[in-house]
């Protein structure tokens, strides 16, 4: 219905069927980001994350690439940045957050998701987006 915005599914959603998470699900992942970037900018390599992230569908091959030019370009915290901005684009915010947190753990960053998440690591499924919810 919408095809201008094929590949950012939370858009589409968003405008197909409305919001219906409270503003704390969706605010608490982008608070999240926000109060660790310099800890994930610093120590996140965001090319690692990259293959999880598309199996997941988090992220897709373009923003992959885009992920890898800022890199290339710019330097490793540009890269960070704009994977975030990409997967805040493509997913509801309880999906995209609970999807960077399965890669992270599966990259092995524990020592950052216990600062950071800490009952994620004791309890992912907790973290499950609720079905219905956007």
């Amino acid at each position: 219905m919408f095809p201008i915005f094929l590949g950012l599914v939370y858009l589409k959603e968003l405008i197909e069927e409305g919001a219906h998470e409270t503003p704390e699900e969706r605010e608490h992942g982008r608070k999240m980001i926000q109060i660790f970037a310099p800890e994930l900018e610093r120590r996140v390599e965001p090319l690692d994350l990259l293959p999880d992230l598309i199996s997941r569908d988090v992220i897709d091959k373009d923003d992959a690439e885009a992920v890898r030019m800022m890199q290339a370009n710019y330097g490793r915290s540009y890269a960070v940045v704009c994977m975030y901005r990409r997967m805040q684009s493509r997913l509801r915010p309880a999906k995209w957050y609970y999807e960077f947190l399965c890669v992270l753990k599966i990259q092995g960053y524990e020592d950052i998701l216990d600062i950071m998440e800490p009952q994620f690591l004791k309890s992912p499924t907790a973290y499950i987006p609720k079905p219905g919810t956007l």
